[in-house]
């Protein structure tokens, strides 16, 4: 059984170092361009592939946490049971590699538009008949996932 590690507030340094990414090089392939997002591994950022000019998401494990055998593990072991899922609502997983720098990252495809916290926010609250069907979407999307064994744990 693994141990359950309960959620912590984004550490100012972490903070720091993702806001920091923009910019950089990583892996000889990506230009790092802007901040997305934090979450309990590290950060994920938009990022540009420079052989095909595609826009992607690159999710780096904090510095901090490239010094742990086991988080190294699991955050590999997350890029490969990622990689296997193949269904609408499950975002894809197009590589994983480590930059001498900046250590582990995954690649994922880039999902562009309105998240549904943004969209709650800017309406005030979803009509049952648009947040029904996003349910269950979401619903049948977390049955897959969890049944793969991954388990989201960031909070």
């Amino acid at each position: 059984m693994r141990k359950r590690v309960a959620w912590r507030p984004v550490s100012e340094e972490r903070e720091a170092w993702a806001q920091g990414l923009a910019g950089r090089r990583l892996g000889g392939r990506y230009v790092l361009q802007r901040f997305i997002g934090m979450g309990g591994m590290g950060a994920v950022v938009q990022a540009l592939h420079l052989g095909m000019g595609r826009t992607v998401a690159i999710k780096l494990l904090a510095p901090d946490l490239q010094r742990h055998k086991e988080t190294l593990d699991r955050f590999h072991q997350e890029a490969v049971a990622a990689a296997k899922l193949s269904r609408t609502g499950v975002v894809e997983v197009l590589d994983f590699d480590t930059d001498p720098e900046l250590g582990p990252y995954l690649v994922m495809e880039f999902l562009n538009g309105e998240n549904l916290a943004a969209r709650i926010a800017r309406r005030g609250h979803l009509e049952p008949d648009e947040a029904v069907p996003i349910a269950m979407d979401l619903l049948r999307t977390l049955s897959v996932v969890h049944a793969s064994g991954i388990v989201h744990r960031d909070r």
